[in-house]
């Protein structure tokens, strides 16, 4: 994508701004750079031609006039030199740009290296390019316009329906790619794709098929009979290698790698290369070389060979006995579910678990879910859902507080849901903002399911929620306007922001922080009611909302908290009208200056500035602020304060912003 587009200089929206500019792209593929040095790698891999007169001494100068793009691809797949080279790299050109590839979890680790000379993160795709690449992918294999559109809208449709679990795989284009073929060799059986519920299950099914068009081209070709046993155990052997290479983090087989399982396809009566060409990838750069198609195809063999190997009364601690556990994090799920597949999970639960504590942290809960998630039972007729030793187990890996982001919600969302038994002291949520409609989407659900699993649990002592839904304060589709309901049975809710109803009011009794947002009159009445009834309560923020024509006659109840921080927040006037809305204020004020500041937003003019100083005096005990479409002049700055004050002889109780702008008095 980057090359075509730095072809094409015209490109109209490039990936990266600048490309058009620059005057050199060197890629570098991480699994095969075998250079401890720059240079060595430009001589030797890269630009062996030009580069072979060129002495080492003399190579930096030929890139100091040269605008480079560096594109690092597969951080993650980098040999035992992998650190060196780069930071040789990065040094060698200070001042070029670099695009990475990688896992999410090394990002930290490359980003030390490069600095702020990261342009660009790229860690997978999301769903409108998984789109566009699964288009290009059935256009390979439908040539019909017609049936090739209806094929793609029912895949489409399939991977929402499996995007929660196996999002992490839909990131890689190759197993997306596989993941497409399959679907269409399982074309006329739903059943079989709709069993695929964990990245375990995915990969069997994937390699499954490979084996099966391999046994299939065999017999076609009569190279030899489809006996599957002899393939089964010549791919068992792959599968060993496969965990020797990830030890290594070697993708490429070399000769020496390879020769093991060349001589058991000889002794099975099958020729090695139809078993290379049929599950690796072949290195283009020399001759009949071939490597694993990606890590994660080496992680999942090496679970493979793990579980068989358990079943003869093996402990998982003669396998990982090595300081550096971190390589073998995504492998550890993968044996959660192939543990699973073969009934032996309950055995080896608890070194499993201990295992993933050595690699991940506490907090990392969309590493536990996902771990938590292999264990699925495949019974869709079971009442328990996920292992319950599994379940268990992750009391010891979870932490008391949590803190759930953007990037970590629904993974935490969906952990509590599917271990009620897990009991934490205190829960903050940080909701996604509207604009991040991917998320949202998806958060929904999570909630339902979370609410359905602990609507029966009486915990005791309740865990302090604090929810912060600060990015739906103006949530015009109320896509979570009453978000408290999902939280009540088994939550103390201690802070909140967001917008809430007038059923929800109650459950805010226990808060000390509150900040809400009100659209109706009866909700701001029944806050005015709780809040003396709210011991906990240091700072009340109320963002008053009412539509138009909401009050009538009727006026609001008084607050009648006498130590918190009330402030008032207008996000537009009452009925457009400025003195309704001073009117308003100063009826829920029930004694002088207990409004610490009050908010007015509007189309508000200086005669509106003054009539709003003069009516909020000895209601407004700090500030009033003022949010104007219109700005004051300097001459209107400095007279506003003493019009409004002349009948109070300049004094005020509170000082007066107008747009950020202090006004004098």
């Amino acid at each position: 994508m980057i090359f075509e587009q730095w072809r094409n200089k015209d490109s109209e929206s490039p990936t990266i701004d600048g490309l058009s500019s620059i005057d050199l792209i060197i890629y570098v593929q991480m699994k095969f750079t075998s250079c401890e040095t720059f240079v060595k790698f430009l001589k030797n891999q890269y630009l062996v031609d030009q580069m072979r007169d060129i002495s080492d001494e003399d190579a930096p100068g030929l890139f100091h006039s040269l605008r480079v793009l560096v594109v690092v691809d597969g951080y993650d797949e980098k040999k035992d030199h992998g650190d060196s080279f780069l930071k040789d790299l990065a040094s060698f050109l200070p001042r070029s740009q670099v695009v990475l590839t990688t896992r999410p979890e090394c990002i930290n680790e490359c980003g030390k290296i490069f600095r702020s000379r990261l342009s660009w993160e790229l860690i997978g795709f999301e769903e409108a390019e998984r789109n566009k690449f699964a288009s290009n992918i059935f256009k390979l294999v439908e040539e019909d316009t017609k049936i090739r559109s209806s094929k793609q809208k029912k895949f489409k449709d399939y991977l929402r329906t499996r995007e929660s679990c196996l999002e992490p795989h839909l990131k890689l284009p190759l197993t997306l790619a596989l993941l497409i073929f399959l679907w269409l060799e399982k074309y006329g059986n739903p059943e079989a794709m709709n069993g695929i519920r964990t990245a375990s299950q995915l990969y069997y099914e994937i390699f499954e098929m490979l084996k099966e068009k391999l046994i299939e081209i065999r017999s076609n070709l009569k190279t030899g009979l489809p006996n599957t046993e002899d393939v089964d155990y010549v791919i068992s052997v792959l599968h060993e290698k496969a965990f020797d290479q990830l030890k290594a983090d070697q993708l490429l087989l070399l000769t020496d790698e390879s020769r093991e399982v060349i001589e058991q396809s000889c002794e099975n009566g099958i020729n090695p290369v139809e078993i290379f060409s049929a599950y690796l990838a072949c290195d283009s750069t020399s001759e009949l070389m071939f490597s694993f198609l990606h890590r994660s195809q080496m992680e999942y063999y090496s679970a493979c060979t793990i579980t068989q190997n358990l079943a003869t009364g093996r402990s998982l601690s003669e396998y990982f006995d090595m300081a550096d556990k971190r390589k073998y994090k995504e492998t550890f799920t993968f044996l959660a579910g192939c543990l699973k597949q073969e009934g032996l999970l309950t055995t080896h639960c608890a070194a499993l678990v201990e295992l993933c504590k050595a690699v991940a942290s506490k907090d990392d809960y969309n590493y536990w879910f996902s771990l938590l998630n292999e264990t699925e039972s495949q019974n869709l007729h079971t009442s328990e859902m996920y292992d319950e030793t599994m379940k268990k187990e992750m009391n010891s890996c979870l932490p008391k507080k949590w803190t759930l982001k953007v990037q970590t919600l629904i993974a935490g969302l969906n952990l509590l849901a599917c271990c009620p038994c897990v009991q934490i002291a205190e829960l903050e949520l940080k909701f996604p903002s509207n604009d991040d409609l991917k998320n949202i989407s998806r958060l929904k659900p999570s909630l339902e399911r979370l609410k359905h699993a602990r609507k029966t649990l009486q915990q005791e002592p309740k865990t302090d929620l604090k929810l912060n839904l600060g990015g739906h304060m103006e949530d015009s589709i109320n896509f979570l306007s009453d978000p408290l309901v999902y939280f009540c049975n088994w939550c103390k809710v201690i802070d909140f922001t967001g917008p809430i109803k007038v059923d929800s009011v109650e459950r805010l009794l226990h808060s000390s922080h509150v900040t809400v947002r009100v659209n109706m009159l009866d909700t701001f009445n029944k806050i005015a009611e709780q809040s003396s009834k709210m011991k906990n309560l240091k700072q009340l923020l109320i963002i008053v909302s009412f539509r138009s024509q909401t009050l009538g006659t009727e006026s609001p109840l008084q607050m009648s908290h006498k130590t918190a921080k009330i402030d008032l927040k207008f996000s537009k006037l009452i009925d457009k009208n400025v003195q309704k809305t001073i009117k308003f204020v100063n009826d829920a004020c029930p004694r002088p200056r207990s409004f610490n500041q009050v908010t007015i937003s509007g189309s508000l003019s200086f005669d509106d500035g003054v009539e709003i100083v003069k009516g909020l005096q000895g209601v407004v005990g700090k500030k009033v602020y003022i949010e104007s479409s219109k700005y004051l002049n300097e001459e209107e700055k400095v007279t506003l304060m003493a019009t409004a004050l002349e009948e109070r002889h300049g004094r005020s109780t509170f000082m007066c912003e107008w747009n950020g702008d202090q006004l004098k008095i």
